[in-house]
């Protein structure tokens, strides 16, 4: 019988930094799915440098995932550290290098788009049938990825400068909800983003999409009627796209008030209206490309594609 092992992955993506850890080969069981929102992108966007709180906050929630992995014995290099959109972005990478370093002992990996897409898709797929047509689409705070393929094995794959929080910080202000001209500008910087990422994605022919990410668990959870802290119920679902438009439509109209009324935690409501943008445009635009006239939300998606790699024999990433 072969022996198992338990890995870990940590996602440090431009909203949130969040922990999975997992007992395989496969069968593999999941022992810890954890999330912390620290906002390590604030301000990246318009700085190209961290602040000091970001990093703060980074350091608190990597002690407090520390206490996990030696509580679940996970060994250091058996633990893989992505970070993604933000940490592309800076200038100087080294005080998050300095932050994971001193706290994890594991060397962090600033990873492209295109591999965060991959990763994402690889996830994605997680007890799926790998046969259709799928576009995965990885909806963040920084980055939005697209990667289309077929067999389990990805074809193509783009990453779009655009995201929930780089969003918000280029075209929102203290008002909400959201002004018919801030709307039209996030439209523009998304519909700019699309026609770039067709030049290397192409979305005709797709027969099934998979959203992944928070934000779309979000959407998700409006579409499905119930309050939207409670997304992670529902990965597996799927809904038409018509009425994962109306659910945008309602969020990017909604204010502060009437986003908690929806369930949406106090700290991504400031985004989620944003990222309801981002979906609604790029659903629109497979609408128009494919046949597809429907989505799936999954919660798997770049952890699991990070973590599946170490049980599948990756490096040491010490």
């Amino acid at each position: 019988m072969t022996a198992r092992e338990r890995v870990a992955a940590i996602d440090c993506g431009t909203n949130t930094v969040r922990l999975l850890v997992i007992e395989g080969p496969a069968p593999t069981r999941e022992l810890v799915r954890r999330t912390r929102t620290i906002r390590l992108g604030e301000g990246v966007d318009r700085t190209h440098a961290f602040a000091p709180a970001a990093l703060d906050r980074l350091g608190v929630a990597l002690a407090d995932y520390r206490r996990d992995l030696t509580r679940l014995g996970v060994a250091d290099d058996r633990l893989r550290f992505v970070a993604t959109s933000a940490s592309r972005d800076v200038h100087d990478a080294t005080p998050l290098r300095d932050v994971v370093e001193s706290t994890l002992g594991v060397r962090p990996e600033i990873i492209s788009g295109v591999e965060e897409a991959d990763l994402s898709y690889a996830g994605a797929l997680t007890g799926m049938p790998t046969q259709p047509m799928t576009l995965v689409v990885d909806l963040g705070g920084g980055s939005t990825e697209l990667v289309v393929g077929r067999n389990g094995r990805p074809t193509a794959a783009w990453s779009m400068n655009v995201g929930g929080v780089r969003l918000t910080e280029r075209h929102l202000d203290a008002h909400r909800p959201m002004s018919a001209a801030q709307h039209a500008a996030m439209v523009a910087d998304v519909d700019c983003a699309l026609d770039e990422a067709e030049a290397h994605v192409s979305l005709a022919g797709v027969e099934r999409i998979i959203g992944v990410s928070d934000s779309v668990g979000m959407i998700a959870a409006v579409t499905a009627g119930v309050r939207a802290e409670r997304f992670g119920e529902l990965s597996g679902g799927c809904w038409s796209l018509d009425a994962l438009q109306a659910a945008c439509t309602r969020l990017i109209a909604a204010d502060p008030h009437a986003l908690a009324e929806m369930g949406v935690d106090r700290t991504r409501t400031d985004l989620v209206s944003a990222a309801a943008v981002i979906w609604s445009r790029v659903s629109a635009r497979i609408a128009a490309r494919s046949h597809c006239d429907h989505a799936v939300y999954s919660e798997h998606d770049i952890l699991d594609g990070a973590a599946e790699t170490l049980l599948a024999g990756g490096r040491d990433r010490r």
